[in-house]
């Protein structure tokens, strides 16, 4: 969720939708939180955890100085030289639908290019029941690659939007 930005965008155009916004980083997390009361948006909901494969706790790699607006804090080892680490709460969509008895989500956006083939690794009971509308950012060829094989097992097409033109690709 980062600071919040797409979820204030999502809590304006569906306002009876409930929307959940996931941010591990804790400085990026209480940004969010104050970014959502400052713009009373009582339909979404921060948490802070990563969202993954499942449920457990992870060590958050933080590679930029920044402390807000950070996008240099990732789950997997990258191999560079670390600032610091934060332990995490990680979370499976599906656990945590179950644990919240809510029905599975229309639409999940999904913004992390390095753990996005987890997250939905996470979310095979989500995709089955539901088949959602699934926005994923990437930038990552190779992750790309992996994420349309991971997504085609659960009967999904992925297409790519040419930056250059705004064109839509199948990949």
């Amino acid at each position: 969720a980062c600071t919040g930005y797409f979820g204030l965008l999502a809590a304006r155009a569906a306002p009876a939708a409930e929307i959940v916004c996931f941010e591990p980083h804790l400085a990026n997390f209480a940004r969010l939180e104050l970014n959502l009361a400052l713009n009373d948006a009582r339909n979404v909901r921060a948490m802070r955890a990563a969202v993954a494969r499942a449920d457990d706790v992870a060590a958050l790699r933080v590679y930029s100085q920044n402390d807000v607006l950070t996008p240099g804090a990732v789950l997997p080892d990258e191999g560079r030289p670390l600032i610091r680490s934060e332990d995490v709460k990680t979370v499976s969509i599906d656990s945590f639908l179950m644990a919240q008895g809510k029905a599975p989500p229309g639409l999940v956006r999904i913004d992390v290019d390095t753990n996005a083939v987890e997250i939905i690794a996470g979310m095979a009971q989500t995709l089955a029941a539901a088949s959602p509308d699934l926005l994923i950012g990437m930038r990552d060829a190779g992750r790309a690659q992996q994420l349309e094989h991971e997504l085609s097992q659960h009967g999904y097409r992925f297409y790519a939007i040419d930056e250059d033109n705004g064109s839509i690709v199948a990949a």
